[in-house]
């Protein structure tokens, strides 16, 4: 699992996704994994992904565009971002899998090479953004959010004002009381 970035967090809190608890006695072990990455997956066939270790318990699946379009029970991810070399059905098998291990997957937006255009955001939709969450089982979003691929200005006023928007936004669809986690890096 070269390419399978590890970050263990610990955290001395819990949390709630939709019914299920989380009381972190032990570390989270998060990563990232780069859907470039991914090997190729049929219907019950293993895959890089569904072979992340046992001792990781959430996923960060990199990435999607943050203006991807996506129809909302069509399983198409081909203009998500998303580059496994399988469908979106084979994808939400693969989430399925990890689900059933005790992994949970959460859709990471952005990136260093998607944030490449000052128009990016206005071209945002947030609706096909949860739309592709649902369909494929990811528990949330991480906004990944590298403005012009640097964090040179991550601070300024306006890029502030980027990530307010983002959670605010996303948090409108995706609200907390229905189980939707979301992150930012």
């Amino acid at each position: 699992m070269k390419k399978l970035f590890l970050k263990i967090i610990a955290l001395t809190f819990g949390f709630q996704l939709g019914a299920q608890s989380f009381d972190f006695t032990e570390p989270v072990v998060l990563g990232y994994f780069p859907s470039w990455s991914e090997s190729w997956a049929a219907t019950g066939q293993n895959s890089k992904l569904r072979e992340i270790p046992a001792h990781v318990n959430f996923v960060f699946l990199a990435f999607a565009k943050p203006d991807l379009t996506y129809v909302k029970g069509s399983y198409d991810i081909s203009t998500t971002g998303i580059e496994v070399p399988y469908d979106g059905c084979a994808l939400k098998e693969s989430v399925s899998a990890l689900k059933d291990r005790g992994v949970n997957v959460i859709l990471s937006i952005g990136g260093e090479t998607f944030w490449n255009s000052s128009t990016i955001y206005n071209d945002i939709d947030y609706q096909q953004i949860k739309d592709l969450v649902d369909d494929m089982g990811f528990i949330g979003i991480d906004w990944d959010f590298e403005p012009n691929g640097s964090f040179g200005n991550i601070g300024n006023a306006a890029n502030v004002q980027h990530f307010i928007d983002f959670f605010t936004n996303s948090r409108a669809l995706m609200p907390k009381n229905e189980g939707y986690v979301l992150a930012c890096a």
